[in-house]
């Protein structure tokens, strides 16, 4: 039966041994549950009553009884209930109608709901209706994507990631980059899942901008530790996002142009009430903008340009209540671009031309059946391909203009590639409303080819050199097992225990790993609960990354027998504290991690250096130590709302073969970060937002002396046959003290936005202005030492990246 509501606004480290945590599943199994012997099954799906969309989280509750449940992440509930009982059934979601219905069962039963959004949404509700102090779960950030779209940005574009840099425990990194170092760790250390795949390289534009657009994003949640078992493969967090499945009644179109970007987004029904499709594209717009400049441009005076692009595509199709089959598509490319074109030299009598291009992206490709074995069993079943490659490529070229003789020619090719093919298939049973049972098998099929380079030269007097040099492909297997259960036990003790095997085998080598997961919660009042967890993980995939001002140089290479798997241990305890009839939120988190065998180049090394394998190249014994509190407070309705995140944090690492051996800060230690978010309704349709962060400055490693020395003047590498005269020459030096011993300024910024939407004949119009950077800080981007000839001394320089920058953007919805 469907029922719709009427209109209403709304390896080494510190081990827990496997045995114990069986125990803690086998106790968790024999809690006492109640008698269930006079009890029926009442489940189905929640969805959005206009576009047949799944609601996720949303909570569903028996007033008489008081029973409830939350959806799982494809819509779907389960709740059992006394037989032959009168029934009092509310479904509640945030910025949606509530939903009510009285009814008796006597058997089973589907109860299929659809809710209706509030009428208007001046009253914001910013988190689900889940209370936080009575789930087990802790240190998990959610943001609904329609609060996203109202926060400050940088130049107008919408960013996912970026809006959860303003959350407690999760850092910025380098200003204007949507990477996120989440409780110390690094970006690579983030298992960033669309639609349960992961996807390698999340960023546009060298970090610039996420590869994730908002008009294709359903529902994400960010796990900082507590991690549920049914998670691994990456030690600092999980960001779990879902897909959009398309409106299953009406289609749908929507333009947008801004700044940075023009999107378009279209969704509809393939089979009304049944099947739906979604499509999103966006293009990056500088590079039009450059390429007509250069139109106007001689050869040899071009100008070099970035560009981008995203797809996303979806494809879904209910053929019951029992099953359903969903088709995911992403594809992104970025390319940045330098040909300048020929330049004649008359006076030389020759002509030079030069170019280089970086070129890197993702693809994915995912099928994913449901299946409904009872009311009490689901089933979610998926094959996966993701395919990441990286590559650049330059060229040199010069010629005689009298003899067209060619001087010299040279050609220099790196490219480096990782493709996935996995499957997974994972299980849901509900006993009974005291249990929540997942378990489930993985299986990945990795193939590296970490890195290829050729170089090819011919000089005049033609002779030819062609070399080639590469580390051979490797192919890894990685195959995962877990169980987890969510249990309560009375009114007051509710928790996450799970235990998540996995084996990874390269190389005729094999690393097997029990990772125990454990999160528990005690209500000490109705509005307060202690909590705590652990959680043991490891990672079996490397980053090495060698870029500089946000160009991706990254390889990823698989852990092997001299390059070990990487792994963490993570404990958090907090207190969290929510009162409804307010809207006030709050929680405070300490967290103490351990990451060992951590890997980082040597000193002096990457990989374009030398011609031998990444292995040889790199020091892998590395250790770090992060431990910190978080403080979060937030206002959830009314029409101020807001939030306030600070995080105290130490962050530090360590390797024998760096630093003399001696702990220093991590690049992005920051002991301080603070974000104050506030945002406010003016009028019906006008919204106003703004964020204000501030953070110390990060750790650098500066030279604490400078000397001359006398080196050696090298032939022009174009042109081998020339010389040079005198062929040495002096050189400043410096002599460096500690690895990141010295710390930029502190860091501080205000963002601002006004959103204006209005409804229209057919659909709506949305402008959003904005102002980055508000009152043109000058913040630190890097630290450089440069010559003052005045002075005739070096000098120590500072490099800002952004100062004001305001924003416009549009967008048409139909």
């Amino acid at each position: 039966m469907i029922h719709q509501c009427r209109e209403i606004a709304v390896s080494q480290a510190i081990k827990v041994p496997p045995g114990l945590v069986l125990c803690v599943l086998l106790c968790c199994w024999l809690l006492p549950a109640g008698s269930l012997a006079q009890s029926v099954t009442l489940s189905g799906y929640v969805t959005d009553a206009k576009n047949g969309e799944v609601l996720i989280g949303a909570r569903i509750f028996d007033t008489l009884s008081q029973r409830g449940t939350y959806t799982n992440k494809q819509g779907f509930y389960s709740l059992q209930l006394p037989a032959d009982s009168s029934l009092s059934i509310r479904v509640s979601y945030v910025g949606y109608q509530r939903w009510s219905h009285q009814l008796v069962l006597s058997k089973d039963s589907s109860l299929q709901v659809q809710l209706v959004p509030g009428i208007t949404l001046e009253v914001v509700e910013i988190v689900a209706d889940r209370p936080p102090q009575q789930s087990p779960q802790m240190s998990v950030v959610s943001i609904p994507v329609s609060h996203i779209e109202r926060l400050p940005t940088i130049l107008g574009e919408v960013d996912v990631m970026r809006s959860f840099q303003l959350m407690p425990g999760i850092q910025a990194g380098a200003e204007g980059t949507s990477a996120l170092y989440v409780r110390g760790g690094s970006p690579d250390q983030n298992l960033i899942l669309l639609d349960g795949v992961p996807l390698y390289y999340v960023n546009h534009v060298g970090g610039f901008l996420s590869v994730f657009d908002a008009a294709a994003i359903n529902h994400i949640e960010l796990y900082k530790g507590a991690f549920p078992a049914r998670y691994a493969g990456r030690l600092s967090s999980v960001m779990d996002i879902r897909m959009k499945e398309g409106d299953k009644h009406r289609h749908h179109l929507s333009l947008s142009m801004g700044v940075v970007a023009t999107k378009a987004a279209a969704e509809g029904p393939l089979i009304k009430g049944k099947s739906s499709y979604l499509l999103t594209f966006r293009r990056f717009n500088y590079d039009l903008l450059v390429r007509g400049i250069n139109l106007t441009k001689p050869p040899g005076f071009k100008e070099p340009y970035f560009t981008f692009y995203d797809l996303n595509a979806k494809v879904t199709h209910h053929f019951s209540d029992k099953d359903r089959l969903y088709f995911s598509l992403y594809a992104g490319d970025d390319q940045y671009i330098d040909r300048s074109g020929v330049r004649k030299d008359e006076v030389a009598k020759k002509s030079e031309e030069s170019g280089s291009s970086i070129r890197w992206g993702n693809k994915l490709m995912s099928l994913r059946w449901n299946h409904l074995f009872s009311p009490k069993l689901f089933s979610n079943l998926a094959l996966s391909f993701t395919h990441f490659r990286y590559k650049t490529h330059s060229y040199w070229h010069s010629q005689n203009l009298r003899t067209q003789q060619t001087l010299f020619r040279g050609e220099q090719q790196f490219h480096s590639l990782l493709q996935d093919l996995r499957a997974t298939f994972n299980m849901e049973w509900y006993p009974g409303n005291q249990h929540h049972i997942k378990w489930g098998l993985s299986g990945i099929g990795h193939h590296f080819e970490p890195n290829v380079s050729s170089f090819k030269e011919i000089n005049q007097q033609v002779v030819e050199k062609d070399t080639t040099w590469y580390n051979k492909p490797v192919f890894a297997a990685e195959f995962g097992a877990y169980i987890e259960d969510e249990w309560k036990w009375g009114s007051r003790f509710s928790g996450n225990v799970g235990l998540h095997f996995s084996l990874y085998l390269v190389e005729k080598q094999q690393y097997a790993q029990l990772q125990p997961r454990a999160s528990l919660n005690y209500l000490l009042q109705e509005h307060l609960s202690v909590k705590a967890s652990y959680a043991r993980m490891q990672q079996h995939i490397h980053l090495l990354t060698a870029g500089n001002f946000g160009l991706p140089v990254s390889l990823w290479v698989p852990a092997t027998s001299k390059a070990p798997p990487e792994f963490a241990t993570q404990y958090a305890w907090g207190l969290a504290y929510s009162h409804p009839k307010y809207g006030l939120e709050a929680s405070l988190e300490g967290f103490y991690k351990e990451l060992n065998q951590q890997i980082d180049f040597l000193e002096g090394a990457n990989f374009f250096t030398g011609n031998q394998n990444w292995e040889d190249k790199v020091v892998v014994d590395g250790r770090g130590r992060v431990w910190g509190l978080e403080l979060l407070l937030r206002k959830n309705t009314g029409r101020h709302t807001g939030w306030i995140a600070y995080t105290w944090s130490k962050n530090t690492r360590q390797f024998t073969q760096l630093n003399e051996g001696k702990v220093f800060p991590y690049i992005y230690d920051r002991p301080h970060e603070l974000s104050v978010v506030y945002m406010h309704t003016l009028t019906k349709g006008v919204h106003l937002s703004a964020s204000w962060v501030f953070g110390t400055g990060y750790p650098v490693t500066l030279p604490l002396s400078g000397y001359e020395l006398i080196a050696p003047q090298y032939h022009d590498f174009h042109f081998p046959q020339s010389r040079v005269d005198p062929p040495y020459k002096f050189e400043e030096a410096f002599y460096y003290g500690g690895r990141n011993s010295s710390r930029m300024r502190n860091y501080h910024r205000l963002d601002l936005a006004l959103q204006f939407i209005k409804k229209k004949k057919r659909g709506e119009r949305i402008w959003n202005l904005g102002v980055y950077n508000a009152y043109n800080r000058r913040n630190p981007f890097y630290l450089y030492y440069g010559y003052d000839s005045a002075a005739e001394q070096y000098k120590l320089y500072e490099f800002s990246l952004f100062p004001i920058l305001p924003s416009v953007s549009y967008t048409r919805k139909f």
